[in-house]
C-alpha cells in the first residue's frame, strides 16, 4: 500500500533538527528559487532540551490595482511590496515571539482632547537553540498628522479614534524584523507567492526524562493542569521556586478525574484508557521516543502502511509522534483473504 494521504494536520513534512549536521541536511531540502527561507545557516545546539522546527507560512500576493492587499502593500508604484501587520504576525506567531510587556509611554493631546501622538514601547523575547533567550525592546508611534498626509483627513479621523491601538501595532510590527533579523522589510510581488521558512525553537525533554519514572508522571501532571491533585495543595507555589526535581509534596488520597481516558488513582498513580484518545496519547507521551517508534514500526506492519517519505519519526516533536501513534492506531487492518477449504479455518 502506498503512502497515506489522509494524515492529520498535525503532522506535516517537515524536518525538526538538534544539531548543526542536521540543520545543514534539512536546508538542503529547501530550494531558495522556490522558499524563502529565513532559517540562518548555523545555530548553536548546545541545550539538549531545545530542538529547531521548521514551520511554512504563506503569504497572499494577491492586490489590486492600487497595489495593495489583504497581506502585502507597495509604497514606491509596485517595484516592492511589504507586509501587512496581519502577514507579519503570522510570521512571528510560526517563529515563537513572546510579547513580555505593551505599554503606551507618551501620549499627546490637541485641545479638544483628540490623541495627537502616541508612543508606544514593546518587550519581546525569543527562543534560541542553545537554551538561552534573545530580547529586546521596540518603540512604534502613531501621528495624526501623518496619517492625514497618507490617508485623507476623513479617513485619518476614523482612524484617530484607535490611535493606541495602531502605535501599539506599529511598535509590534517594528519589534518583528528586529527579532527576525532574517526577515526581509520588502520583496518583490512573486516572492511573497514563495512560501516562508520560519524556524521555531521546541522544548523536548522526553530523552531527559525517559529513564526516570517519577519525571514522566510529574511533566505529565503539569501538562495535565494535575499537580495539586497528586503533589498536593502547594505544589504549583513551590514550583516557581524549587527545582521540580526536589518537589515532594504529600498525594491526595481522593481525586477526581483529570479529563476523559485518564484517571488519578488513590496514591497519585495515572492510569490511562488506551481506548480513548486522551488516554492513549498521554500513555505513550510518558514513554521514550525509541518505545514510541518500536511501536510506529508494528503499527506500520500491523495496518500494511508505509511512513511519509522524508519525514523522520524520531526527530518529530512528542506531541506529533504520539499524533502519528494515535492516527495509524485508528486505521483499518486490511482485510484478510478467506482461507482455502484445505487450509486451518476453511470449509471442506
Amino acid at each position: 500500500m502506498g503512502q497515506p494521504t489522509n494524515l492529520p494536520a498535525t503532522l506535516p513534512n517537515l524536518p525538526t533538527v538538534k544539531s548543526q549536521d542536521q540543520l545543514k541536511q534539512a536546508l538542503q531540502l529547501f530550494d531558495s528559487t522556490k522558499f524563502n527561507i529565513l532559517v540562518p545557516a548555523a545555530m548553536n545546539f548546545s541545550s539538549p532540551m531545545h530542538k529547531v522546527a521548521f514551520e511554512l507560512v504563506f503569504i497572499n500576493p494577491e492586490v489590486d490595482a492600487k497595489n495593495n492587499g489583504p497581506d502585502i502593500y507597495s509604497t514606491d508604484g509596485g517595484k516592492t511590496f511589504t507586509f501587512h501587520a496581519k502577514a507579519a504576525n503570522k510570521i512571528a506567531g510560526a517563529a515563537g515571539i513572546n510579547w513580555n510587556d505593551s505599554k503606551a509611554e507618551e501620549v499627546q493631546y490637541d485641545t479638544g482632547g483628540r490623541v495627537n501622538t502616541v508612543q508606544h514601547q514593546v518587550m519581546w523575547s525569543i527562543k534560541r537553540p542553545n537554551g538561552t533567550t534573545r530580547s529586546g525592546v521596540t518603540t512604534g508611534s502613531y501621528n495624526y498628522a501623518e496619517d492625514s498626509a497618507r490617508f485623507g483627513k476623513a479617513q485619518a479621523d476614523s482612524r484617530r479614534h484607535f490611535a493606541l491601538q495602531l502605535a501599539e501595532s506599529n511598535a509590534k510590527y517594528r519589534a518583528i524584523f528586529d527579532a527576525l533579523e532574517m526577515l526581509p522589510r520588502q520583496l518583490k510581488r512573486e516572492d511573497f507567492a514563495k512560501p516562508f521558512v520560519v524556524p521555531c525553537i521546541i522544548e523536548d525533554i522526553s530523552d531527559m526524562i525517559k529513564d526516570d519514572p517519577e519525571m514522566k508522571r510529574m511533566v505529565v501532571a503539569h501538562s495535565l493542569g494535575i499537580t495539586d491533585q497528586i503533589y498536593g495543595p502547594q505544589t504549583q507555589q513551590r514550583e516557581a521556586k524549587v527545582d521540580p526535581n526536589l518537589i515532594q509534596g504529600a498525594r491526595a488520597e481522593v481525586v477526581d478525574d483529570p479529563k476523559p481516558g485518564v484517571t488519578v488513582a488513590a496514591g497519585g498513580e495515572l492510569k490511562f484508557d488506551l481506548k480513548t484518545e486522551t488516554g492513549y496519547k498521554d500513555s505513550w507521551a510518558l514513554k521514550s521516543t525509541d518505545e514510541r517508534d518500536a511501536e510506529l514500526k508494528r503499527l506500520l506492519t500491523v495496518k500494511a502502511v508505509e511512513f511519509p517519505a522524508g519525514t523522520i519519526f524520531g526527530e518529530l516533536a512528542v506531541a506529533r509522534q504520539v499524533d502519528a501513534l494515535w492516527y495509524y492506531n485508528g486505521l483499518p487492518a486490511p482485510d484478510k483473504k478467506a482461507p482455502f477449504p484445505w487450509e486451518k479455518g476453511g470449509q471442506a
